[in-house]
């Protein structure tokens, strides 16, 4: 590592903490929290064996599943299913969050 990239530091802070700074001076925060909120998804449904493609964009999180019959079942439970999953966040100390964290994910939209 050459001696311009090199944060200098003071006092220690836990590898948590270096990883966040890191993933944010690279601009690789929004994809990863976007990872950390498939991976999510996945744990708070249930549903991983009937879910395709997961993506986040601007507070919607996108869920192809391949069971029409677990789609409208979770259409039923779509606001739970939100608070459910940022509360998880909330819980998580990986995930980056921003000055004014509440809520991250707004709304489901089951494809």
């Amino acid at each position: 590592m050459s001696r311009e990239n090199r944060i200098e530091r003071k006092y220690p802070i836990p590898v948590r903490q270096a990883i966040q700074e890191w993933l944010l001076a690279e601009g690789l925060g929004p994809a990863y929290n976007a990872n950390i909120i498939a991976r999510t998804w996945k744990e708070v449904s249930g549903m991983e064996r009937y879910t395709g493609n997961v993506w986040f964009k601007d507070g919607t999180l996108y869920v192809t599943l391949t069971s029409s019959v677990v789609r409208s079942r979770l259409s039923l439970m779509g606001g739970q299913l939100a608070e459910r999953i940022n509360e998880a966040l909330f819980q998580n100390e990986m995930f980056i969050r921003g000055k004014a964290f509440t809520r991250y994910v707004n709304q489901i939209v089951l494809k």
